[in-house]
């Protein structure tokens, strides 16, 4: 519907990017939200920023072409594919518990 929500509750956030067609966002939730459900997405990364957790997370998952307004290039593909980054992510959660 090409809505835009400045200020909604984290349920409203999630179940938008769920039942949407597809998703423009500059935010990394947005990003990891989009993702994780299979929502179609594009993130503006404007020129002159750069925020490394996006960019890791669209390299890691095979989404650099998802970027808009920035210099793709400046992505570095991952050496690493996410269930690997999940697992050492998990791994890393448990010595910290223990």
């Amino acid at each position: 519907s090409g809505e835009k929500m400045y200020d909604c509750a984290p349920v409203e956030f999630i179940s938008m990017i769920k039942n949407a067609k597809a998703v423009c966002t500059s935010s990394f939730h947005g990003t990891a939200f989009s993702i994780i459900m299979g929502t179609p997405f594009y993130v503006e990364m404007a020129s002159g920023t750069y925020d490394s957790r996006i960019a890791r997370l669209l390299s890691v998952t095979g989404n650099i072409e998802s970027a808009v307004n920035c210099e793709a290039d400046k992505i570095q593909k991952s050496e690493k594919n996410l269930q690997e980054i999940v697992e050492l992510s998990k791994a890393k959660v448990k010595d910290w518990i223990i």
